[in-house]
């Protein structure tokens, strides 16, 4: 079974950031929990007692370099991205592209 964690780290995507802890961005999370790609930190606006294992920053901090940012909201992620990019030096995607280009390769 080829894992969505797999199509990352194929990718090159070892260190990333998610942008968006709603359902979408939890459901990431637990699907990385174990394994190669490491969460190296997370970004919500709303989320300032949120207790995971690694730092949840809002947009106001330090956002190091990582080698993608996974977006989880899709509805407004062409805003987001704008945001982002003056922040980190990265790519930066939209979960949704990657799933969409993650199924195309497992099921095609």
């Amino acid at each position: 079974q080829y894992l969505l964690k797999d199509y990352l780290l194929k990718r090159g995507y070892r260190n990333i950031a998610i942008y968006g802890i709603g359902v979408m961005g939890k459901q990431l999370i637990d699907d990385l929990q174990e394994g190669e790609v490491k969460i190296v930190y997370v970004i919500d606006q709303k989320c300032g007692n949120c207790s995971y294992q690694f730092p949840v920053k809002t947009m106001d901090d330090k956002l190091e370099n990582v080698d993608t940012v996974i977006v989880t909201p899709s509805y407004e992620f062409g805003r987001i991205k704008e945001r982002l990019e003056r922040k980190v030096f990265c790519p930066i995607i939209s979960l949704r592209n990657l799933v969409e280009e993650w199924w195309y390769e497992e099921y095609s």
